[in-house]
């Protein structure tokens, strides 16, 4: 968050590889039982105008199993440090069953 007066616009990309690896010591060596590969893409896009911003970052998740979720979030700044800050984001395995978690922050300073 910046502090000062006026607006900015942020887009970021990004993309990562995961690989998780689960086995069994057998003697000297390992016996891997299971292997995990999990990419992800992901954009953000974050807009900022003097005391608020708001910011939309979709995901998807695709490898050993998929996942799509995206973050949709405000934030307002008021009173020398005090803030609201509000997100949604729905997370689902195959866009059916979506499961909707949502936070509140309230920060007051005195």
């Amino acid at each position: 968050y910046r502090g000062n007066s006026g607006s900015a616009f942020l887009c970021d990309i990004g993309f990562s590889y995961e690989e998780n690896q689960y086995g069994e010591k057998m003697g000297e060596f390992y016996d891997i039982r299971s292997k995990n590969r999990i990419y992800l893409a992901e954009l953000t896009i974050k807009h900022d105008i003097d005391t608020f911003y708001y910011s939309l970052a979709p995901r998807y998740r695709w490898g050993t199993w998929t996942e799509y979720s995206i973050t949709a979030g405000t934030y307002w700044s008021f009173n020398d440090g005090s803030y609201l800050e509000l997100s949604l984001s729905p997370i689902s395995e195959d866009l059916k069953e979506i499961d909707w978690r949502s936070s509140i922050n309230l920060s007051l300073v005195f």
